[in-house]
């Protein structure tokens, strides 16, 4: 098991901690079973996260991060209008939260509609973090599903220079050198990315997006 696997199932059995930070551990648990390919162990902690933030929210309607942590859980499910309805509301609730506008924009890009509205979520995210890599990454996605190459080249070579080895960050920068006819560079990103991580073709593809 590796750490964030550790971290998050010590959180959710060891006792101690608010219901919230349960619930967070097992969306982010579930996430992590998602990355490895355990598809099973990511949806079972996905709807149990959508259970339990089900029972907070009913508690308190107006728990901006409690919706925003049920949209992740549903996106993680695959049920991304559910999602995009709960980032909604907690934008609603905290419209200065950067990382749901991310999560948000993610969400459309994953789905593939709305891309535009997606972009300006991004640039939101953005604006708010500083140029966050992973809102880099985000908007990086939007621009290859949108076929803006150099634009997603530029986004994840920034992110890499905030980050360097990161292998998503790559992947992504790979395949716009390749859209952008310069397969050399390309496919040297791409190479490293699946060196350090061999999952990663994988990922992307179940993004939609492949070399």
């Amino acid at each position: 098991m590796d750490l964030r696997l550790l971290a998050c199932t010590q959180i959710i059995e060891q006792g101690g901690f608010s219901p919230k930070e349960v619930v967070a551990a097992r969306t982010m648990r579930g996430i992590a079973y998602r990355l490895k390919g355990d598809i099973d162990r990511a949806n079972a902690d996905f709807d149990g996260a959508v259970t339990d933030l089900d029972s907070i929210i009913r508690r308190n309607s107006l728990d901006a991060e409690a919706f925003s942590l049920r949209g992740v859980a549903h996106r993680g499910r695959g049920h991304f209008k559910q999602a995009i309805a709960d980032y909604d509301e907690a934008i609603r609730l905290d419209p200065r939260d950067m990382e749901t506008f991310n999560s948000r924009c993610w969400a459309r890009a994953l789905l593939g509609t709305d891309l535009d509205v997606a972009r300006a979520d991004c640039d939101t995210a953005l604006r708010l973090s500083n140029n966050a890599p992973n809102h880099l990454d985000s908007r990086g996605l939007v621009g290859l599903k949108q076929g803006k190459f150099a634009e997603a080249w530029t986004d994840y070579d920034m992110a890499l220079q905030a980050v360097p080895g990161t292998a998503d960050f790559l992947y992504g920068r790979g395949i716009a050198a390749l859209r952008l006819g310069r397969a050399e560079e390309g496919n040297t990103d791409i190479r490293e990315a699946l060196r350090l991580n061999s999952n990663i073709a994988r990922i992307f593809a179940d993004h939609g997006m492949t070399p």
